[in-house]
């Protein structure tokens, strides 16, 4: 009985997610985005000496635009990088690969700080590279934290940053 409910209800749900993927618009060729990212993940740390710390991290992100269907609305990101606290101010940086529902892909190369207190964390990426559509993009944006939630698991980080930018495409 639960068995052909299930069946039931995952025909129409792969047939609006797939109406919905198709109905979606070509993102122009260039352009400004403005678009939260939302990321969440784990963080490791290396042994502390004095007021200075250093580790590493890696998470997953969903991005949703500022604008309705605004460029890279709805993609998916993996990122690692590196962070430190030194002398009170916390920088991290890093790279991220970005994939959209074509499966093209983009690598993002950011840096942030240095952020000192209870200041909201800033920092600015650039594109590196990238696949499909994004073979030979432009782009770079600045980013800012908009909101932080405590972190569902030990460990863990949960953080949206706003981020606005251009690109142009090849």
């Amino acid at each position: 009985m639960m068995r052909a409910t299930l069946q039931r209800l995952a025909g129409p749900a792969l047939v609006l997610t797939l109406c919905s993927a198709a109905a979606a618009a070509p993102m122009p060729r260039e352009g400004s985005f403005d678009f939260n990212y939302c990321i969440a993940g784990r963080t490791s740390a290396l042994a502390a000496t004095g007021d200075s710390a250093a580790g590493s991290f890696e998470g997953t992100a969903g991005i949703w635009s500022n604008t309705p269907g605004g460029a890279f609305d709805g993609q998916g990101s993996h990122c690692v990088g590196s962070w430190a606290v030194i002398d009170g101010a916390y920088v991290d940086s890093g790279y991220c690969v970005t994939t959209d529902a074509d499966g093209d892909r983009f690598l993002m190369d950011f840096k942030t700080g240095p952020v000192r207190g209870d200041q909201p964390a800033m920092g600015r990426w650039v594109a590196r590279g990238g696949s499909g559509k994004y073979a030979g993009m432009v782009a770079q944006a600045e980013y800012k934290t908009v909101s932080r939630s405590t972190p569902a698991v030990a460990g863990g980080f949960q953080v949206c940053n706003r981020n606005t930018g251009t690109y142009k495409l090849k």
